[in-house]
Formats: structure tokens, C-alpha cells, sequence
């Protein structure tokens, strides 16, 4: 057998099996997109306490205090940096173990330690969007801002989506 007949039984086989798979991915349909193009969603989700405020940011898994980790750097330290672009349509759901006696629970969107107008408001277990567009300059510091001052609520989680483009 020549090194030329061996070459084509031995690569032939795997050359048709490539080529085939290149074609089911190259022809294949496209998955259906949740967002429209270019948009990506951030979020969060997080505990709660009452009576307090929060800073915590979309995909991080710590919260901080207004004076932690020292006096006035929580937001600080929980901000991210973010490039040029837009966020909007906040999402907030919020979950107590006990329907509260009284109070809200807010988030709101927060650029370079300022409130902007992406904020919810939620009266005990429920939902709450705000469809509203931030203008995001490159470098911008965001943060979540988490308060509530409810009665008697329990343990209590939020989770919270926006869109970001």
C-alpha cells in the first residue's frame, strides 16, 4: 500500500467528519435572542435587613454599609466601572418571609455617587420596572443603592435586572 492510500483512508474519514460538523454549525439557525442586539442584561440578587441602607452592584456578591469598609466608602467600594453606553428598564422583586406591618423597599441606580432615574419602589413582596434610559460615560462609577425601612418583614431578598447597551 502506498504512503498516499494509506494517507487518504487514515485522514479521509476525519476530513468528511470535520467538514460536516463546520456545515451544521455554519448553516444552523442562529439562537433566538432574549435582548435586541447589542444589549446585555445586568443583575443582582441579594439579602436585606431592616432598616437599612445598601450599596452593592450587578454581578457582585458583597454589600456594604455607607461606613463600611470605612466612614462614607461603602458606595465607593461597591461601585463598578463601567465603559460608554446606556442602562435602563430597572427590574426589582422583592421576597419577605412576613408581609411587613409598614414601610418600601427601594433600589435605585446610581452614577458617580449620584441618583439617577432609575429607581423602584416596592410596598412589601411584589415587583416594581422602571423603563427609563441613563446615559453611561465611559468610566462612570454605577452602584445599587438598597434601602427599605420595613416593619416586622422578616428575612427579605431582592433580586434586580437592567438593561445595558
Amino acid at each position: 500500500m502506498s504512503f498516499h492510500r494509506f494517507r487518504d483512508i487514515l485522514f479521509g474519514p476525519a476530513v468528511l467528519a470535520i467538514c460536516a460538523g463546520l456545515a451544521g454549525w455554519l448553516l444552523a439557525t442562529p439562537p433566538v435572542r432574549a435582548l435586541v442586539d447589542g444589549q446585555q442584561l445586568l443583575s443582582g440578587l441579594q439579602s436585606a435587613t431592616e432598616n437599612s441602607t445598601r450599596f452593592t452592584a450587578p454581578g457582585g456578591g458583597n454589600q456594604f454599609l455607607t461606613d463600611f469598609p470605612g466612614a462614607g466608602l461603602g458606595e465607593q467600594a461597591a461601585s463598578i466601572r463601567m465603559p460608554a453606553g446606556t442602562v435602563g428598564a430597572l427590574r426589582v422583586n422583592v421576597t419577605t418571609q412576613n408581609v411587613p406591618d409598614s414601610g418600601t423597599f427601594s433600589v435605585m441606580v446610581r452614577l458617580n455617587g449620584a441618583d439617577t432615574l432609575l429607581t423602584c419602589q416596592v410596598a412589601g413582596t411584589g415587583f416594581c420596572t422602571k423603563l427609563a434610559n441613563v446615559t453611561v460615560r465611559n468610566n462612570d462609577l454605577l452602584a445599587i443603592r438598597a434601602s427599605n425601612n420595613f416593619v416586622n418583614a422578616g428575612s427579605m431578598t431582592y433580586s434586580y435586572t437592567m438593561t445595558y447597551d
